[in-house]
């Protein structure tokens, strides 16, 4: 019968070390154990729902206005994403077939002689994505939100787990650029 001992030894110790490496967390490195999801979805008019939005307005009241809110269901917000996670919102702003395609983070607002407004809001499982107009100007009232068709846009979700949102806090990423935060992640886009 042959020893086999040497051997088996051998195995268990490159099992541990492979596990090893595979575990713990590092900031400058890559993400290891944390969970990114990215994903692209089209939003068009018929999708959107007639209701209300509130944000925060300072550290005071909240303000609410009329807004057309599309619902989502995204399973990668968990509720520990929800909770301690990262979930970031980018919109597309890329106006010509031939060009390449910009990601503006939400919310994003552009004003004519009011102010439209894309915003999100997220719990586990789903994300929403509101479209509200409001006035910069008394004397030109914005338009009845329920009466405007919100244009077709594409959207782009990123969903991360706290160790992710941690490291690009630490590696000072700038979260208005999907690019420099898929960068950061190592993520395909």
């Amino acid at each position: 019968m042959t020893n086999n001992r040497p051997l088996l030894l051998a195995l268990v110790v490159s099992l541990g070390l492979a596990v090893a490496a595979c575990s713990g967390s590092s900031s400058t490195g890559p993400l290891n154990n944390a969970s990114v999801v990215t994903d692209t979805f089209t939003l068009v008019d018929s999708m959107y729902r007639d209701t209300v939005w509130t944000v925060p307005v300072g550290s005071g009241p909240f303000a609410t206005f009329n807004a057309r809110v599309a619902t989502i269901g995204i399973p990668d917000i968990t509720s520990a994403i929800a909770a301690d996670g990262l979930v970031l919102v980018y919109m597309s702003t890329d106006s010509t077939a031939d060009s390449t395609n910009e990601w503006t983070p939400l919310p994003l607002s552009v004003s004519f002689d009011y102010l439209q407004t894309f915003t999100y809001a997220y719990t586990a499982g789903q994300v929403q994505i509101a479209f509200y107009e409001s006035e910069t100007n008394i004397e030109i009232p914005a338009p009845n939100v329920y009466e405007v068709i919100v244009p077709t846009q594409e959207f782009k979700i990123v969903v991360a787990s706290g160790s992710a949102g941690a490291l690009l806090a630490e590696r000072h990423v700038d979260l208005r650029s999907y690019s420099q935060v898929m960068a950061a992640l190592r993520a395909s886009r």
